[in-house]
């Protein structure tokens, strides 16, 4: 028998991609490294861009882990969410101001990592 998601669970689910959907389009948009460059002293921005990255993926996958109902569905969107790390990288080589790269996709991925290592911890003791 298929359990329709409640109220409660589609608005979850639609929270966290409008933040997916924000996340790309900063991800993919020149300003965020003019902002950087106005805000942030110079040698700290490097580990400022990095340190976001690292906690927005660890985020969406912390998440993932309360809002998908099996372990299944978990690694399936930890898996989209890869993907997404590893595209919007390609997407930032045809971005004004921005470059791709596959060590940023290693940092976004030790953030996923770390968000679903944490997330299943707890929902596991929470059981």
């Amino acid at each position: 028998m298929s359990r329709i998601p409640t109220g409660r669970v589609v608005l979850a689910w639609s929270l966290w991609m409008l933040m997916l959907a924000c996340w790309t389009a900063a991800l993919l948009s020149p300003e965020p490294p003019k902002v950087s460059a106005a805000v942030v002293p110079t040698s700290l921005r490097f580990w400022a861009a990095k340190g976001l990255h690292v906690g927005a993926y660890a985020s969406f996958a912390f998440a993932t882990c309360w809002l998908a109902p099996s372990w299944r569905w978990r690694a399936v969107v930890w898996s989209a969410l890869f993907a997404h790390a590893a595209w919007t990288e390609v997407g930032q080589l045809y971005v004004e101001g921005r470059t791709g790269s596959a060590i940023d996709v290693a940092i976004d991925s030790a953030g996923l990592a770390l968000g679903a290592l944490v997330g299943s911890a707890l929902r596991g003791r929470r059981r």
